[in-house]
């Protein structure tokens, strides 16, 4: 019995850390009264909306408006996310193709990013 007991420990212990992993590749935010969550492989990128402190999530089923500041967001997200202008952070796994000529990343949806000049060195050494 104690030797089931140690390998069920380790069990659980194997679920929780490999669910602990999958929780920090996704991506919550509260919209009103409603908490959404997205796979961060969902998210194509952000970018700044019209109205004040506010962000848009573009991913691949869906779009979402929330509030935020891009700073605060730059921080929370991991090694995948990279912003290229003030205005977008973008997915880099979900890039198709970068036209440096004419400072555009064209994402996998179709839609178009924009590059700051100052953010080309960095978007080259990805």
């Amino acid at each position: 019995p104690i030797k089931s007991s140690a390998a069920s420990d380790v069990y659980k212990r194997q679920r929780y850390c490999s669910a602990k992993n999958k929780l920090q590749d996704i991506f919550s935010v509260k919209i009103n009264d409603r908490i959404f969550t997205i796979a961060y492989d969902d998210i194509i990128f952000f970018e700044t909306s019209d109205s004040i402190h506010r962000i848009i999530l573009h991913g691949k089923r869906r779009v979402m408006e929330f509030y935020g500041k891009m700073r605060e967001l730059e921080d929370q997200l991991d090694h995948r996310f990279y912003r290229c202008h003030r205005s977008f952070i973008v997915n880099t796994t979900n890039i198709k193709t970068i036209d440096f000529q004419n400072r555009v990343i064209h994402m996998v949806n179709g839609e178009d990013c924009l590059i700051s000049s100052r953010s080309m060195k960095g978007l080259r050494d990805l």
